[in-house]
């Protein structure tokens, strides 16, 4: 009975260590020049085609960097992440994409106070998730990131670091 017990309790232990290290990433700051210099293209362009009740968005792109971008993108965006999206798009908003081939690859991007993560899904990308405490790497307008984006890319300036003292945000929902 006591092995027992010991065992209980050098599991909780050890997964109340465990649990400290799970915290701190979740409150890690993402720094923009980080997020570029990881990037394999980068690309920028406004919402052409909104439709909540299909779950869907398509955005028309011009590439900032890497191989040229498709003229257009379509993202499947259904479920909870998708939906949290879609509440915060109007057409004609402009987005910033970041994409990436390293370790499994995939797509962040930002639209105006929101950051969500997208997957691969034939010829599009489906929508993942949204991350609220991206709020810190970025939160003004997705036009202003494209112009810092291209200045950063040109060598004229570097990023901000990210504003820890921002609390975790999805951005706010547009009137429709």
């Amino acid at each position: 009975m006591q092995r027992r017990a010991t065992f209980t309790i050098g599991a909780l232990l050890g997964a109340a260590l465990l649990m400290g290290p799970v915290a701190a990433l979740v409150a890690r700051a993402y720094p923009l020049q980080q997020l570029i210099s990881m990037s394999d293209s980068i690309a920028a362009g406004p919402a052409t085609k909104v439709d909540a009740k299909k779950g869907s968005l398509t955005l028309g792109l011009e590439t900032l960097k890497g191989q040229p971008a498709a003229k257009q993108v379509s993202f499947v965006a259904t479920g909870p992440s998708g939906k949290a999206l879609l509440d915060r798009v109007a057409p004609g908003q402009s987005f910033v994409l970041f994409t990436s081939t390293q370790g499994k690859g995939g797509l962040f991007g930002f639209t105006d106070g929101t950051w969500f993560r997208a997957a691969r899904a034939g010829a599009g990308w489906q929508v993942v998730s949204t991350h609220s405490e991206m709020a810190r790497t970025w939160t003004g307008k997705s036009v202003d990131l494209a112009n810092l984006v291209r200045e950063v890319l040109a060598g004229k300036t570097t990023p901000p670091p990210p504003n820890v003292r921002l609390k975790p945000s999805l951005g706010p929902l547009v009137k429709k």
